[in-house]
């Protein structure tokens, strides 16, 4: 596990703890308030904990390559979130908070289990990228 000792890098700007064996994240993650950039791609987590909404500086958001059945609704806080990657996991839909998101630009959503396209993505009017491959989505 990430010790809960990561809350002292206050000043931390990018964290890239990807393609370990991590389980969860401590709430602690919450404290590190000037962080940019989150990388926990090829891992084994199943949630994200809801202090993760506290990252208000996050600008590249990557859960790629986890278990995740769900996201907080915390995610909608990232106000200056331009990347959010969330491939490869077990998710069946996003939080309508994901339309708060107004500068997010790219949004991957491949290989989940995602069934409907969310209506209130059309909300997020500078994203450039867009990607849904590899979901079991009946209709357009």
């Amino acid at each position: 596990a990430l010790t809960t000792q990561i809350g002292w890098l206050r000043q931390l700007e990018k964290l890239d703890v990807s393609n370990n064996q991590l389980t969860e994240l401590p709430a602690q993650i919450g404290w590190l308030t000037q962080l940019r950039v989150l990388d926990v791609n090829g891992n084994k987590l199943t949630a994200l904990p809801p202090e993760i909404g506290h990252l208000e500086e996050l600008r590249t958001l990557d859960v790629s390559n986890n278990q995740l059945a769900w996201l907080p609704a915390q995610i909608g806080l990232f106000g200056r979130l331009t990347s959010f990657d969330a491939r490869n996991n077990q998710l069946v839909t996003v939080p309508p908070q994901i339309s708060w998101l107004e500068e997010l630009a790219v949004l991957r959503l491949d290989n989940n289990q995602i069934t409907t396209m969310p209506s209130y993505i059309n909300r997020l009017t500078k994203l450039t990228e867009y990607t849904l491959g590899g979901n079991p989505i009946a209709s357009p």
